[in-house]
């Protein structure tokens, strides 16, 4: 049987297997030190690999974009969208698609996912303007990492088989109100007494808002509780069921597609699990919560559903809970870590299946975290090209961050767009209409962009600092009319 363990060392390290397979694996590395050793020796074997195949690639054909009328490929710093595009430019994949042309395309995709997109992009690319108002990203979207310390995974007992978390007030939900009641009724297991509209009247204000983001959820609590909370993406089922064995309830984000509706977004209080079922135990604000003993939700298909977030989770914590949570976080304390690992699954997903769009879409998300955004920017594209769901933009803003980063600013505008003709309600969509009129200096449309995101939320912190910055920048540059000039 260990020689079974052994064989399937390489192909966890390279992230191929299963999801049953990765948590029957992770469940025996637990008790196992030789296969944990081996694990180690297989990443860094594998390390090893990558710098000798990116000292060998250059002879690989180079994935570019369609010819610019400026005659340049890649990143169009005019911002005109080639001949015959409608909003964002593909890959060209139609010339790809028979022969030995498909088999260099999938080598292309391979060697982008294997090393991370290498050899996509040469050094030197010119940065995009930001313009005069020096508007930078918003940086309440960033995760704030808890203080950091090198701890290794957690390894000795293994887990319980069953685990359910008493003293949750279950809460369902009011109309678009699904972040706040779950959020309230995480924190409701520490006794917090608040409800669903303490929590919305600081996030959503406005209660026809489509969205509260995990960043938003995470802050409402650093700020406006005595608990704590952080968020990352790249988790696993095993870190789920480490983290409610130890006592945390967990928010998991997942896509959802009610019986007769669209696919949306939708948040899950994580309360316990059944190893013997394969189960999680969930509080739904929408669906609700099965007389107090968690609804059924299969492992499977929770990383199936959870995967159109790129599996990001959000732990609410008391503050002396701290050590504890460090323990079971691993390396996920570190934010790069939690993008990385993102990264990784997404890539081994689109190497099984290319033409997985939520693949593409959480590697060009994770891209986005990591701040390589010409990569994002092309898995993105593919990503549309394969025809995501019409409500992704409600909830995910990835796209716009890598497109502005990269100078293409009339992509922004279209996804903006698109998006405000689904909802109005879309603060975000605003603010990244702004973000690009002020980056064009076009201060006015700047500021109404900004000022509109604020009137359907006040409480939205970045178009609120994008404004404060235009304002200093105004101030530093123009003379007071109350100085006499010398």
């Amino acid at each position: 049987m260990h020689e079974q363990w052994q064989q399937q060392l390489s192909f966890y390290v390279a992230g191929l297997l299963s999801l049953d397979e990765q948590t029957a694996l992770e469940q025996h590395l637990i008790t196992c030190n030789s296969c944990r050793e081996a694990v180690e020796e297989w990443r860094q074997l594998a390390h090893v690999v990558v710098i000798d195949v990116e000292s060998r690639v250059t002879g690989l054909p180079v994935l570019k974009f369609p010819m610019a009328r400026n005659g340049r490929y890649q990143i169009r710093a005019d911002n005109v969208l080639p001949e015959g595009s409608v909003m964002i430019a593909s890959l060209p994949v139609r010339a790809a698609r028979s022969g030995s042309h498909t088999m260099v395309w999938l080598a292309a995709i391979l060697v982008m996912i294997l090393i991370g997109g290498a050899v996509l992009f040469r050094p030197g690319e010119s940065a995009p303007h930001y313009g005069a108002a020096g508007i930078k990203t918003p940086r309440g979207m960033t995760p704030t990492p808890i203080p950091t310390q090198t701890i290794a995974p957690p390894v000795g007992t293994p887990l319980p088989q069953d685990i359910r978390l008493q003293g949750i007030h279950f809460e369902a939900q009011n109309w678009n109100n699904q972040g706040p009641a779950t959020l309230s009724m995480a924190l409701s297991y520490y006794g917090w007494t608040g409800n669903q509209a303490t929590v919305a009247q600081e996030v959503k204000p406005n209660p026809e808002d489509k969205n509260v983001s995990p960043w938003e959820l995470a802050r409402y609590v650093n700020t406006h509780t005595d608990y704590k909370a952080l968020y990352r993406m790249g988790g696993t089922i095993s870190l789920l069921r480490h983290l409610l064995a130890v006592g945390f309830p967990v928010i998991v984000q997942t896509g959802f597609q009610p019986e007769s509706e669209d696919w949306m977004g939708h948040y899950l209080l994580m309360m316990g699990y059944e190893d013997t079922a394969r189960e999680f135990l969930v509080f739904d604000s929408y669906l609700g919560n099965n007389f107090g003993q968690g609804r059924p939700y299969p492992y499977h298909h929770m990383d199936d559903n959870w995967r159109h977030f790129n599996r990001t989770f959000i732990v609410v914590y008391q503050p002396d809970q701290e050590a504890a949570l460090r323990q079971v976080l691993g390396k996920y304390v570190d934010p790069e870590h939690a993008a990385q690992t993102a990264l990784q699954f997404a890539r081994a997903e689109a190497s099984k299946n290319p033409e997985d769009r939520w693949a593409w879409f959480n590697m060009g998300s994770s891209y986005v975290a990591l701040g390589n955004y010409e990569n994002a920017a092309i898995a993105f594209d593919k990503a549309f090209e394969l025809s995501l769901p019409w409500r992704i933009l409600w909830y995910q803003f990835g796209p716009y961050e890598a497109y502005f980063q990269v100078g293409r600013y009339e992509d922004v505008l279209n996804l903006a767009e698109t998006n405000l003709n689904t909802t109005p309600y879309a603060e975000e969509a605003y603010y990244w209409q702004g973000m690009v009129y002020a980056a064009q200096d076009d201060t006015a449309k700047a500021v109404q962009q900004f000022e509109e995101a604020l009137s359907y939320n006040h409480n939205f912190t970045s178009a609120r600092e994008a404004l404060d910055e235009i304002e200093e920048s105004y101030k530093s540059s123009v003379p007071s009319p109350f100085t006499t000039p010398r």
